[in-house]
């Protein structure tokens, strides 16, 4: 399974992704128009969102990931 995966669904990009911690959640609240699934992060535009929190949000997804199954 990859760590991080992006694909376009329909008109949306979807970042799947970790994000139960509080800190995800907290980055989640600074990124921008998005809308949340339980895994998927979905984005109209890459204009919409902050990609300096995206890039932590996927990070942290990455680490968090590690942490519960290790790798």
């Amino acid at each position: 399974m990859p760590l991080a995966c992006f694909a376009i669904r329909g008109r949306d990009l979807v970042v799947y992704v970790y994000a139960d911690s509080r800190k995800q959640k907290a980055l989640l609240a600074k990124l921008g128009k998005h809308s949340m699934g339980k895994s998927c992060l979905y984005l109209r535009q890459l204009a919409d969102v902050d990609r300096s929190v995206l890039r932590q949000i996927v990070v942290g997804s990455i680490a968090e990931f590690r942490q519960r199954y290790g790798g």
